[in-house]
């Protein structure tokens, strides 16, 4: 309880200060809410409702999406697949939650005053705390830390762990 909790709040602090978010060969999967709680195991959920932009509350039980996608991507397994998920995340307009793969990702959050000792204490700590929220089943390739007029500006280069140019540095 307390790791949702935790990935909620983190979740809405940090969408607001994401100055860039390119993903490179983007497929979204869909799922409705309704489908999303049936298959983490809640089939009486007459109600259900976004609980930030990665979190679904099913009749108060709360689902982590990056979780949801995960399990349910180990049962999609496709061969040669070359996307790797990168988060979960609702819609709550038209009540969907969509699974996003891609081949690479960048992102580029704006520092401030309050997170400075935290997400941009250095390039490699914050590009692991975005990881984990914007692209998990991704590695990082590169992370910078710059000092602009209007403050410190964090990029994370994410790619794909199933990348063949990668596999074919690393022989």
């Amino acid at each position: 309880m307390k790791f949702i909790i935790f990935v909620f709040f983190f979740c809405s602090s940090i969408r607001a200060e994401i100055i860039k978010n390119n993903a490179t060969e983007l497929k979204r999967i869909s799922f409705s809410f309704n489908d999303v709680c049936k298959y983490m195991g809640h089939y009486e959920t007459p109600i259900i409702d976004p609980w930030g932009p990665g979190v679904l509350d099913c009749m108060g039980t709360k689902i982590n999406l990056n979780e949801f996608c995960l399990k349910k991507e180990k049962g999609l397994e496709l061969p040669n697949e070359k996307l790797s998920l990168t988060r979960g995340v609702n819609d709550p307009i038209s009540k969907t939650v969509f699974c996003e793969k891609a081949s690479s990702l960048i992102l580029s959050y704006k520092c401030q005053k309050k997170d400075a000792t935290d997400i941009c204490i250095s390039a490699g700590h914050g590009c692991n705390k975005l990881n984990q929220i914007f692209a998990i089943e991704m590695e990082i390739s590169r992370s910078s830390l710059l000092d602009q007029e209007e403050g410190k500006i964090l990029n994370c280069y994410f790619s794909s762990k199933n990348d063949d140019l990668i596999s074919k540095f690393e022989k």
